[in-house]
């Protein structure tokens, strides 16, 4: 453990480095040589910035126990998950860039809500069969159909923090612009989905929740409640 970091859980996560043998199952990603000065702080006022959408913060602090730090070149963010490595995130850590702060709160809700859905699909499968493959507007090009939910559920959530924070902080304006910027992309891409719902290979409960977590999206209905 590099350093310990409050996440707002009933107990503190860690900033870990993986070991060498570890890292090699995680083909190209790229790991911090060493994480800069701050970054287990920068990590927790990232997550702070998660409070107003409550259960979104209670997510993080239940799901999330390690934290790997990703290289990335200036202005650009890398995250990841893995069901196989269960309560851990990779994100990198922009330190003193424009919107670092909401840039990498929003890093870490994405990878939490992957990793709570994987959690649910364990009990309640969103997938049956040879599922289709289908164009994914995130990582342009055709993904399996299960990959798609996710992309859903994890941006439908990114949203419904956006509307929790916007309603319940004073915002400076380019934070205020930052969000603007990420709904208008996010809800684009999540209209080039629209028809998910109908797409072969979803079991009925995954059917039922991409048609909710469309309409919700699209119609900026709140996902989760704020405090």
């Amino acid at each position: 453990m590099l350093a310990a970091i409050d996440l707002g859980g009933d107990c503190p996560a860690a900033l870990e480095r993986l070991p060498a043998a570890v890292r090699s199952r995680f083909e190209g990603l790229v790991f911090a040589t060493e994480p800069a000065p701050g970054t287990a702080a920068a990590i927790a006022q990232a997550v702070a910035r998660l409070a107003p959408a409550a259960g979104v913060r209670a997510a993080v602090g239940a799901l999330v126990r390690a934290v790997h730090v990703l290289a990335a070149r200036p202005g650009y963010d890398c995250s990841h998950s893995d069901p196989g490595l269960p309560f851990s995130i990779f994100v990198s850590v922009p330190m003193g860039e424009r919107d670092a702060e909401l840039r990498l709160a929003e890093s870490i809700l994405h990878e939490t809500m992957h990793l709570q859905l994987s959690l649910i699909e364990r009990e309640t499968p969103i997938v049956q069969g040879d599922a289709a493959l289908l164009y994914s507007p995130w990582q342009d090009r055709a993904r399996p159909v299960a990959g798609l939910v996710h992309g859903l559920y994890v941006f439908a959530c990114i949203l419904d923090w956006f509307d929790a924070i916007e309603r319940a902080a004073s915002l400076a304006p380019g934070e205020r612009d930052y969000f603007a910027r990420r709904r208008a992309d996010i809800r684009g891409e999540i209209g080039q989905v629209a028809d998910l719902p109908q797409a072969a290979g979803l079991t009925p409960v995954g059917r039922v929740l991409s048609q909710w977590l469309i309409d919700r999206s699209l119609g900026a209905r709140p996902l989760l409640a704020s405090t």
